[in-house]
């Protein structure tokens, strides 16, 4: 607790009611640099109940094992800041998806001229034995 400011410490002290809740909002100070007054609020609006207990549908709209994954990757982290990593997935997914699709098309049409250039290095062969050449 001595890398926080004394006056964070007092609030602290004299706000939370266990040990565990005092440790999350020395943590949380600490990680997010909250000012004292952001700290007053945050533990006057009892973050540290809330945070982590939002009501989600991820059971209702994932299958068991991906609702169990994403309810604990999402863990204690509220849900203002939850949305950021899922909109961040969201976004990769769909690069990814994307850079998958261009892939195949691009695959599927080097695949078709290098058929077509088989078949034209075939004739040329073909018109060059015809011709005498040894090839």
């Amino acid at each position: 607790m001595t890398q926080i400011a004394w006056w964070h410490n007092v609030v602290i002290v004299s706000k939370c009611q266990s040990t565990e809740e005092a440790t999350y909002y020395v943590h949380h100070t600490l990680h997010h640099g909250w000012s004292r007054s952001v700290l007053t609020h945050q533990i006057e609006s009892k973050l540290w109940q809330r945070e982590g207990r939002a009501i989600n549908n991820f059971s209702q709209t994932l299958p068991a094992p991906r609702s169990d994954l994403a309810d604990k990757m999402r863990g204690h982290m509220d849900p203002s800041e939850y949305k950021h990593v899922v909109l961040g997935l969201i976004f990769l997914k769909y690069i990814s998806d994307a850079f998958e699709e261009k892939m195949m098309r691009l695959t599927s049409e080097l695949s078709e001229k290098f058929v077509e250039s088989r078949r034209l290095e075939d004739e040329i062969r073909k018109n060059l034995e015809g011709l005498g050449f040894d090839v």
